[in-house]
């Protein structure tokens, strides 16, 4: 056999050696990425309608991923219109609005764990429907309310302007208005033309002391404090809701509020808590008289940022949803403003809104001593 030829015969030998080797090769991975899908489970959520009918899958979803498909953004608390106008934001890349959606999000993923939670732990959960016969699903059917009731108090009204707006919103918000100053000169006959309202009363902070307004100062006499308070009666007679502007200083000294509030009770007026400091002492003080302590238990806008209100809002319905109602407390910003109005489907569908004097009564109704103690349960 010349060398040609030998060579030849060895080159066919490794060619052959290396084509079958490559087959098998293949063989092998073909035969292990077929495993491997097999068993690799598949998320019903990234499947479409074809794969659907490819796999042959006829079953429905469990229940926590229908819900998670079906749930509008406003089942969740987060208003659509806010979703859009962030979303307007961030194309333009404005640091901000991403911040807005990141805390819309957490506050919905907090909503959806609260709701699945209920869902799986109470297989009789009723229903109802609103005007547009879309469920309404109530988190606590064995409280003696149908929805939870939230009361928003908006502070410092002082012009016709920034009452008539936040009137415009038809949520049955307390308008709680300044005494008639020469800023506020048109409140008196403001309150003729509304439903309900309140009086901000100026109290004494500790480091602010605000120009302009008539404040009561610790120490001051009854006489001052009879004074005033007729004056303000006067100015509106149908007068019956009192709460504090500032007045951290005043709301710690139990001498000064025993005196304001036997005044106020003189007059037919009740006092409702700022809680403008946590050291107030007017919750000792009602108690000692039977009274319900009226309090504040959120503050919406203390950051006038509409993503620190939507944050906040939030979490007075949190405290609605857990004992059956809640106060909350704003101010006449525009920021407060846009939020309420892009929260307003939600309050108005899930929620009941109440004047402060509503609630004051629901609350006397069920003995209710404070604003942190929850609706009582019906009895089984």
């Amino acid at each position: 056999m010349s060398d040609t030829q030998f060579y030849k015969k060895q080159f066919v030998v490794i060619l052959f050696v290396f084509i079958v080797t490559t087959l098998a090769l293949l063989s092998f991975s073909w035969y292990y990425m077929k495993k491997d899908s097999k068993s690799k489970p598949i998320d019903p959520l990234s499947l479409d309608l074809k794969d659907m009918e490819h796999l042959k899958i006829n079953e429905k979803a469990p229940i926590s991923i229908q819900m998670h498909v079906v749930e509008s953004a406003i089942d969740n608390k987060i208003p659509k219109a806010a979703v859009k106008i962030d979303s307007i934001d961030s194309s333009k890349k404005d640091h901000a609005a991403l911040i807005d959606t990141s805390l819309i999000m957490q506050d919905a993923r907090e909503s959806n764990e609260a709701q699945d939670f209920a869902i799986q732990n109470d297989k009789h959960l009723n229903s109802t429907k609103n005007r547009d016969k879309s469920p309404i699903y109530i988190k606590n059917p064995q409280r003696y309310y149908k929805k939870p009731k939230v009361v928003i108090i908006i502070d410092d009204l002082a012009t016709k302007k920034d009452i008539k707006l936040f009137e415009s919103l038809h949520l049955r918000l307390t308008p709680s208005l300044l005494p008639k100053h020469f800023f506020s000169k048109d409140n008196p006959d403001v309150a003729k033309t509304l439903d309900f309202y309140m009086i901000h009363l100026p109290l004494e902070a500790h480091n602010f002391e605000q120009q302009g307004v008539t404040t009561l100062h610790v120490g001051d006499s009854p006489q001052t404090i009879e004074s005033y308070i007729t004056q303000i009666k006067k100015d509106f007679p149908k007068l019956t809701y009192i709460n504090n502007h500032t007045g951290s200083r005043y709301t710690e000294s139990i001498k000064d509020m025993q005196e304001l509030l036997q005044v106020l009770t003189r007059h037919g007026i009740i006092f409702v808590d700022s809680l403008t400091t946590s050291k107030s002492v007017v919750g000792k003080l009602l108690k000692k008289q039977n009274k319900i302590h009226l309090a504040r238990n959120v503050f919406l806008d203390n950051e006038v940022n509409t993503s620190a209100i939507r944050k906040q809002l939030n979490k007075a319905l949190r405290i609605a949803d857990k004992q059956g109602y809640v106060i909350a407390i704003g101010h006449p910003k525009q920021a407060t403003y846009q939020v309420l109005k892009e929260y307003k489907e939600i309050l108005l569908r899930d929620y009941e809104m109440l004047y402060v004097n509503e609630l004051d009564l629901l609350l006397q109704q069920h003995g209710i001593s404070d604003t942190k103690t929850p609706l009582p349960l019906l009895k089984q």
